[in-house]
């Protein structure tokens, strides 16, 4: 009975836990997904590189600072103590040591960013990271059959309008097309 129950519970979570092969549907240029940041920034993904590396040398710096601070504490209360004493002493030198090393590193990032580099290359202390992009963008139509034909409707046939209405039975499909002389495209239904 237990082994049952055993091998059931195993049955239940591989089939509960296992990756399921779904169906995927294309988007369509009618269903843009739209979130609202309430006046928020959003960040990239180089600002938040950004961020994440300041916060650390901030971090690294305020935990060598305290780190001092309870070495003196340490000597303040060490009654004496020969033993509380050198290990109060080490723990000063390794705040002052993580500090100089801090400072070091620091000065070193920055030069390579500024003076050799000239803010070509960043690696998040004086200039932000940036992470090149794809910049791909979608070919333009070449004509208003293509973007008549393209659309998931029952058009046929385009045309050129630069009056700014089409003509009767015709529905309007794009502004500002260059193949039209700065006119809109109009398809047949």
């Amino acid at each position: 009975m237990n082994t049952f129950l055993t091998q059931l519970i195993s049955s239940i979570s591989i089939f509960l836990l296992s990756p399921r092969v779904m169906a995927v549907y294309a988007q369509t240029p009618e269903s843009q997904f739209k979130i609202d940041t309430g006046g928020l920034p959003v960040l990239g993904i180089g600002d938040l590189l950004t961020f994440v590396i300041r916060l650390i040398f901030i971090i690294a710096g305020i935990a060598a600072l305290l780190y001092g601070l309870w070495g003196g504490l340490s000597w303040i209360t060490s009654g004496g103590d020969k033993d509380a004493i050198g290990g109060a002493r080490n723990k000063i030198q390794a705040a002052v040591v993580g500090i100089f090393v801090l400072i070091i590193v620091l000065t070193i990032i920055w030069t390579l960013e500024t003076v050799i580099f000239n803010r070509a290359i960043c690696f998040g202390i004086s200039c932000n990271i940036r992470i090149p992009g794809l910049n791909i963008t979608p070919l333009p139509a070449e004509s208003c059959s293509d973007i008549c034909f393209d659309v998931n409707k029952s058009f046929r046939n385009g045309g050129c309008s630069t009056t700014g209405s089409c003509a009767t039975g015709w529905v309007r499909d794009g502004a500002g097309d260059t193949f039209c002389s700065g006119g809109i495209c109009c398809c047949q239904p």
